[in-house]
């Protein structure tokens, strides 16, 4: 655990500041999702949804409002105050986090400000039992968003390299399994 506290980002920290200057340069906006540090705890972890503005801005984080599956063991609650849609050069912004995407009232909150654009974060963890197609799930959720909502979603699930594999397991078997797990990048438009 002291080593998870150690690799934490502060929302306002230096990381954050590097990837503000690299969207104003590059001119593109930036939605990543962190583990971030609480200013106010020695070790309290969120799961962020960071969206930062073409031009360097930071527009908003969005804590994930109830960690889910493993996250409940490190992770904090976050609140409703983030879910906020932000405007951008391509459009009004939404972001939500993993299985947020399934909750219909947290997708309301962004569709009742105007949302045309949402971001759906997806983690590419074993968090389902293996039979389970959560690449599909994924889809489907995302399609539904787009059909209720007429909105683009752009879904964009994390990536596991084999460093991370080192940290998370604790044998070969289990670092494969969590290199094979399915992940899932699409553009919906319905």
């Amino acid at each position: 655990m002291k080593n998870c506290a150690n690799l934490l980002l502060k929302f306002r920290g230096v990381e954050i500041h590097k990837i503000t200057q690299a969207a104003a340069r590059h001119h593109i906006n930036v939605l990543i999702g962190v583990n971030e540090r609480s200013p106010t705890g020695i070790a309290t972890l969120y799961n962020t949804l960071v969206t930062i503005s073409d031009d360097g801005r930071i527009l908003g984080r969005h804590r994930k409002l109830v960690p889910t599956w493993a996250e409940k063991l490190t992770g904090a609650n976050g609140d409703a105050s983030s879910l906020k849609v932000h405007d951008t050069s391509i459009g009004p912004l939404g972001v939500l986090a993993c299985g947020e995407n399934t909750n219909p009232l947290a997708r309301f909150a962004l569709l009742s400000q105007g949302e045309l654009i949402h971001v759906a974060s997806f983690i590419s963890l074993p968090v389902a039992p293996a039979d389970y197609d959560m690449a599909e799930a994924i889809r489907l959720r995302a399609a539904a968003h787009c059909f209720e909502g007429k909105v683009f979603t752009l879904v964009s699930c994390s990536t596991i390299s084999p460093e991370i594999t080192q940290v998370m397991t604790a044998s070969q078997l289990e670092a494969e399994q969590l290199l094979a797990c399915p992940n899932t990048t699409a553009v919906i438009a319905l």
